[in-house]
């Protein structure tokens, strides 16, 4: 069972290092790549180093400088005197349902023109601009519109559902804003350009973070990934040790099953019988020895707790006899007393299995489940039959 446990979390561990390993060598080859990709300054100079480079074109550069429409640009519709190259508006519905707040978003509308990237009176065309990573386009208007009267509103609560109004949302990259872009960098008919690269392994960017950011931002995110494998290793780990102690530990018949005749017994479980929480400690079966048992009657529920160096199998068969033999000691009385019957009242399930240990040792763990479970008050045990050396 551990075996099987162990196996299958070292399986899921393999499997979440595979993946973060992946995406662990994806941000590192980005990573270098970045790096490597060499910083071009926006002048006039530009134009003739990507004209002399292969088929016009410099495959991952980097290049800063401010944001400019090249013809018209955008201006807001609900910020005053803000004009911008790139607006997206993002329209959400607000809404209680079941007495909770959800958000849908009803739409995204997103507006661009043509843009340059300009520093010292030269400029690079930028292509596809919401395609590229790490562009985060500042918001420059959020509102609230809410569709409720009171009465509304007392109604909705009370049914749990109901509009509770609509949000606006507006963004803009505006004018002048100063941008990092990396990327193909190419010239046709005398024009710049800045375009996604042809390799997978280059990401195209555009961020407002410089390149000292970016780099830091790439590094960070391999941090967390090494983070997320660590947890999640540790999150299996303790997984498949919990699972290995919920199915090995327990009370379980012997092979001999329904033919062995304290078996019959025996109750199969992980928690001790009338428990919610109480859990046996190791796997008991009848032929477990150094073990705490607990014996309860079916008819009034009230328990018994015993110790054994020998088997639990010939423990209880002789508890079996003082039961018929209607003797003295707690467990016979109690049977006699209660007018109850071996075969079918009586229920026998192991609490701890001690392993290699002196008499006194499982006395002292008898007595602590005794106290534990409260069974000399308020169960079969009797005080002076409580650390009984003939068990």
């Amino acid at each position: 069972m551990e075996t099987a446990v162990m196996v299958g979390s070292a399986v899921i561990t393999g499997f979440l290092y595979y993946r973060l390993r992946k995406l662990d060598t994806n941000y590192h080859r980005y990573l270098d790549q970045i790096k490597d990709a060499p910083h071009l300054s926006i002048d006039q100079n530009l134009q003739s180093i990507v004209s002399e480079a292969p088929d016009n074109t410099i495959p991952y550069a980097v290049i800063e400088g401010s944001v400019e429409a090249i013809d018209k640009t955008l201006k807001s519709e609900h910020a005053l005197g803000v004009m911008g190259v790139l607006e997206m508006l993002i329209r959400r519905e607000h809404k209680m349902f079941l007495w909770r707040d959800t958000t849908r978003v009803i739409s995204t509308i997103r507006h661009s023109v043509p843009f340059v990237i300009k520093d010292n009176n030269a400029g690079v065309k930028v292509d596809d601009p919401l395609s590229a990573t790490g562009l985060e386009i500042p918001i420059i208007h959020d509102s609230f519109e809410t569709s409720m009267s009171l009465l509304q509103f007392i109604v909705s609560y009370v049914i749990g559902k109901e509009t509770k109004g609509f949000q606006t949302t507006e963004k803009m990259l505006s004018e002048g804003t100063v941008l990092t872009g990396i990327g193909k960098l190419s010239t046709s008919t005398g024009t710049l350009v800045l375009s996604p690269p042809s390799s997978a392994d280059r990401p195209y960017i555009l961020s407002d973070i410089g390149f000292s950011g970016i780099s830091s931002k790439f590094q960070s995110n391999l941090k967390l990934k090494d983070f997320l494998f660590i947890s999640a290793s540790i999150t299996v780990l303790l997984f498949a040790r919990w699972l290995y102690n919920a199915l090995y530990h327990g009370t379980f018949k012997c092979a001999k099953n329904n033919k062995c005749t304290v078996c019959k017994y025996i109750k199969e479980s992980h928690f001790l019988y009338g428990t919610y929480f109480c859990r046996t400690i190791g796997r008991i079966t009848c032929e477990t020895s150094n073990v705490i048992y607990l014996i309860t009657c079916r008819i009034c529920e009230q328990q018994y707790v015993g110790e054994t160096g020998r088997t639990l199998y010939e423990r209880i068969k002789e508890h079996q006899y003082s039961v018929n033999a209607h003797l003295n000691d707690a467990v016979g009385r109690h049977f006699s007393d209660c007018d109850a019957s071996i075969a079918d009242d009586m229920i026998v399930q192991g609490i701890e299995s001690l392993g290699p240990c002196t008499a006194k040792f499982r006395r002292s763990k008898e007595e602590g489940w005794i106290r534990y479970l409260n069974t000399l008050a308020h169960g079969i045990n009797r005080r002076h039959a409580v650390g009984n050396r003939n068990k």
